[in-house]
């Protein structure tokens, strides 16, 4: 896609708006999370040894001073793959800054995803959704403080949209080119952090629903290949420092991950295989009935969603989103959201902006929606759901969702006007009324966005939001 140059000049002066706006919380005088403390120690310990990728000395310093840390911070190799820390070090020796060194990655990749959504949305949709969904990056409280810490998400995030959006169009297309591409980038997602394997498993369990023929096509292994290709070097390093210990170490996450986790996600995956095996066989079978289609998900979703809106749990969060004066809880207490119900997620975005009810509230136009809205919503509830599975709720954990909910809110917006100004076409007077009360609500939602960000974004002194 050539993108004109108008738009050009838009997307630049908004990755410029948000580079100002992440500098300025980046160099605001606060305290640094540990996890920030970590990633600038290690790549540091990089620039003097590339395979001394350890905490195992920062471990020591703070347990000689009494200090209670986690047991996987104790061993020979980070449990997260190193890419991240590879940048952080390059960008120590380049600017001399161990801090700032560390830094530059997260912003960079933060900023990235300002064109890469513009041109995802403008693919999927036009222009002008593009155009507002760059907007939305910018000043999403979410993706604003993960873009001004020294954390890995922003990373993860781009390279797992930038592989999600090159699968939508390799299963369109079936180039083994396109597959290829999606496979690098799937494997840079993996080398980000192991989050980014859920994108392999997303694919290729829709591609498994949604069109079965690619496993039979070489297009598909490719893809596979190279995503495994890629994240090859990861798997060797843990097997030389772990030999027999490693698969379990590299599968939990040196033991981050749980039994109960693992015994959960394994129930969801067996149960969803049952459904879509009986999917198939009720579709064979009964040929002669009229064929289920994605249509008839409406007769399940919408009470769904009625059943979560109208939980006392979520209309506190709805009526928060609403409230100029409320500013969501962050903190520094560890484990400060243990306690929350699995809404948390979904609450906790309409609070950090009300601009989210467009992606809640559109689900409920299912029967209306295309395989596009189909593939961001799918995407979207895929990473939010195993993040509640995995508990210890973070706002930065479901960071790769919300690209595509930040299109999807968009593409609602977009198509709420377009729907005033086309039904009410013959009522100027009423369309007028309409359109105006339409803009004082969105006005009102960026206003509220921007009071959320200067009382929590451009002060970034919070490890929990």
């Amino acid at each position: 896609m050539k993108i004109e140059g108008k738009f050009l000049f838009i997307i630049i002066l908004l990755m410029l708006l948000a580079l100002s706006l992440r500098l300025y919380g980046f160099y605001q005088v606060h305290m640094y999370t540990f996890d920030e403390i970590v990633y600038t120690n290690l790549s540091s310990e990089l620039n003097d040894d590339h395979f001394k990728y350890t905490s195992q000395p920062l471990y020591e310093y703070y347990a000689s001073r009494g200090h209670t840390l986690p047991n996987y911070l104790n061993k020979p190799l980070f449990k997260h793959p190193p890419l991240f820390c590879y940048l952080g070090s390059a960008m120590q020796k380049l600017t001399k800054n161990k801090l700032l060194g560390s830094y530059l990655p997260s912003l960079f990749f933060g900023l990235a995803l300002i064109p890469l959504i513009f041109y995802i949305a403008s693919e999927l949709f036009d222009k002008q959704c593009g155009l507002l969904a760059a907007l939305f990056i910018v000043l999403d409280p979410i993706i604003w403080i993960c873009s001004e810490k020294i954390w890995l998400e922003t990373i993860l995030t781009f390279f797992m949209l930038l592989a999600l959006f090159t699968l939508i169009k390799a299963i369109a297309n079936e180039k083994d080119k396109t597959f290829f591409l999606a496979g690098l980038a799937t494997g840079l997602a993996m080398l980000s952090k192991m989050t980014g394997a859920l994108t392999l498993f997303f694919a290729l369990s829709f591609i498994a629903i949604y069109k079965p023929t690619l496993y039979k096509k070489k297009s598909l292994w490719i893809y596979i290949s190279t995503s495994i290709a890629m994240y090859l070097p990861w798997i060797i390093w843990n097997y030389i420092i772990y030999k027999n210990k490693f698969l379990y170490n590299l599968l939990t996450i040196q033991g981050e991950l749980s039994f109960h986790t693992f015994a959960m996600i394994a129930a969801i995956i067996c149960g969803a295989f049952i459904v879509y095996l009986a999917y198939r066989y009720l579709k064979k079978s009964l040929s002669n009935i009229e064929k289920i289609n994605l249509q008839k998900m409406k007769l399940f979703i919408i009470p769904a969603m009625l059943i979560i809106i109208f939980n006392p749990y979520m209309l506190k969060g709805i009526y928060n989103s609403f409230n100029l004066f409320y500013i969501p809880n962050t903190g520094w207490t560890l484990c400060f959201f243990s306690t929350e119900p699995a809404l948390f997620y979904i609450r906790r975005l309409i609070e950090m902006s009300p601009f989210y009810l467009f992606a809640l509230l559109g689900i409920i136009a299912i029967n209306k929606l295309t395989m596009k809205h189909y593939i961001l919503y799918a995407w979207s509830l895929f990473i939010i759901g195993l993040f509640i599975i995995h508990g210890n709720y973070q706002s930065r954990y479901i960071l790769p969702a919300i690209p595509t909910l930040l299109i999807l809110t968009a593409a609602f917006i977009i198509q709420i006007g377009n729907s005033i100004t086309i039904h009410f076409k013959n009522k100027p007077i009423l369309k007028s009324i309409l359109l105006f009360l339409y803009i004082l609500v969105l006005l009102f939602f960026i206003i509220k966005t921007l009071i959320i960000n200067l009382n929590l974004s451009l002060l970034n002194n919070m490890a929990y939001f």
